[in-house]
């Protein structure tokens, strides 16, 4: 992979393989291969449940993607990953931020619960357009 000076590389993940814990090994399309630790990173609706050792064994690369995929619907940029120990403080504070409150799953499931009844509440037009068909039946 040639570039000029100063153009951004894109790189593809091409393997990985389990380490310890949350630990996996990432090689690259340049030949790079690196050891990157997501345990500071699992938290949030798409990377907190892969605090399940099991759900985080189920690490693939998606060679359309060219990265590592969850069954979550979490990912990481390649060129993130690649580079990581120039991203990871940021994305670690950036998670602590945005997460901090939400550490329970408990919590995390409760608050789109009351989402979703507030909407069903404040909409009954399809409900109303259900019963209007009923009755002119």
């Amino acid at each position: 992979m040639s570039s000029q000076p100063g153009e951004m590389q894109l790189h593809d993940v091409t393997a990985c393989a389990f380490v310890k814990d949350y630990v996996l090994s990432v090689r690259f399309d340049d030949g790079l291969e690196r050891s990157i630790d997501f345990e500071p990173i699992l938290s949030g609706p798409l990377f907190g449940p892969l605090r399940d050792p099991r759900l985080f064994r189920q690490v693939r690369v998606d060679a359309d993607l060219g990265t590592l995929v969850w069954a979550t619907g979490a990912d990481i940029d390649p060129n993130v990953l690649h580079d990581w120990p120039r991203h990871v403080d940021a994305i670690i504070q950036r998670r602590r931020q945005r997460w901090a409150a939400d550490d329970s799953p408990e919590e995390g499931h409760r608050q789109p619960d009351r989402v979703v009844y507030q909407v069903a509440e404040t909409n009954p037009a399809p409900y109303e357009a259900d019963r209007l068909s009923d009755e002119v039946d």
